[in-house]
């Protein structure tokens, strides 16, 4: 893959036996892949396949892979900028400058549909080990009347348009 097109495996869970002194007869890799472009999903399940196979094999094992896919959430360019003007009009502080992030979400779905833009609100910086994603996450209710005026912002601007 191109070392400038974004690609991502995580393995996040390895399920397999339950005593530290037997081989377990089967083991489970869940994770996740993440890309911009189809064409980069395409080769990491090329890629994963080949290893997964190619592993099993030198250990005379079989390997089944379920594969399930996401897709990228890409932002409409008309919707994001009414967003960031609906910031600009609630006095909400916007940052433009981000890079795309590998995030893994459900929202881009919806934009298969209906163009929209994905948006961080932004809950604040986090004390340690409450960071999102983590059992021990802790929301910042005191951001809920600029995220309810942002929102508010954003019907007004899509219903005039």
């Amino acid at each position: 893959i191109d070392p400038l097109d974004p690609a991502v495996i995580t393995i996040g869970t390895v399920e397999g036996g339950k005593a530290a002194n037997q081989i377990p007869a089967s083991v489970t890799l869940r994770g996740t892949h993440r890309f911009y472009r189809n064409e980069v999903r395409d080769r990491l399940v090329e890629r994963v396949t080949q290893v997964a196979n190619g592993i099993a094999a030198t250990f005379e094992m079989t390997a089944k892979l379920a594969i399930t896919h996401g897709i990228p959430t890409v932002n409409d360019k008309v919707a994001a900028a009414l967003g960031v003007a609906a910031c600009e009009e609630y006095g909400l502080k916007v940052r433009t400058d981000m890079r795309p992030a590998m995030t893994g979400e459900d929202f881009a779905w919806y934009l298969q549909e209906k163009p929209g833009a994905f948006a961080w609100i932004g809950n604040g910086p986090a004390e340690p080990g409450r960071e999102l994603h983590n059992d021990g996450y802790n929301f910042n209710d005191a951001i809920l009347p600029s995220a309810a005026g942002f929102l508010a912002g954003v019907a007004r601007r899509a219903l005039q348009a």
